[in-house]
């Protein structure tokens, strides 16, 4: 996951400005980096994005979704701010 390419790229965003005066809506998928996120759970930078994201940007409304087989590994601190959960039950065969 390459943290500062993100950030340079809503820094980029920050300067937009749609005519009819509404905010952008950003989506932000991370899909299978679990194990990822767990070594950037101490980066200022993620933690930012995760708890703060209300705030980072004053032009746009930032939305993340994580895409995991193990809910149990995503940090509890990113857990703990997640709004929806959406849960599948897979049987043995699709795994």
């Amino acid at each position: 996951m390459d943290v500062p390419w993100l950030f340079n790229r809503l820094n980029e965003i920050m300067h937009i400005k749609r005519n009819d005066g509404s905010k952008l809506n950003i989506l932000i998928v991370f899909d299978d980096v679990v194990s990822q996120l767990k070594d950037l759970e101490r980066d200022q930078l993620i933690n930012n994005l995760f708890l703060n994201r209300r705030h980072i940007l004053p032009n746009a409304t930032i939305s993340i979704i994580i895409a995991t087989q193990k809910y149990n590994l995503v940090p509890l601190r990113f857990r703990t701010v997640a709004t929806s959960l959406v849960l599948f039950d897979l049987g043995r065969k699709e795994m």
